[in-house]
């Protein structure tokens, strides 16, 4: 028969499933800002696109 779990056992384990929660919510955080910076280079190169569009078209 398992005994059931003591506190010290689940104590231990909600600290490493808060542990394994932060470092989920800091890879979401760190992939969150990198999207930004890639949003934000495709808007560069869509306003480079339109203006060399703009230069053939002349």
């Amino acid at each position: 028969m398992n005994a059931p779990a003591t506190s010290a056992q689940q104590s231990n384990f909600q600290r490493a499933e808060r542990q394994a929660q932060v470092v989920l919510l800091k890879k979401i955080e760190e992939l969150t800002l990198h999207l930004i910076e890639i949003e934000k280079a495709i808007d560069t190169l869509k306003k480079e696109n339109k203006k060399q569009i703009a230069e053939i078209q002349d």
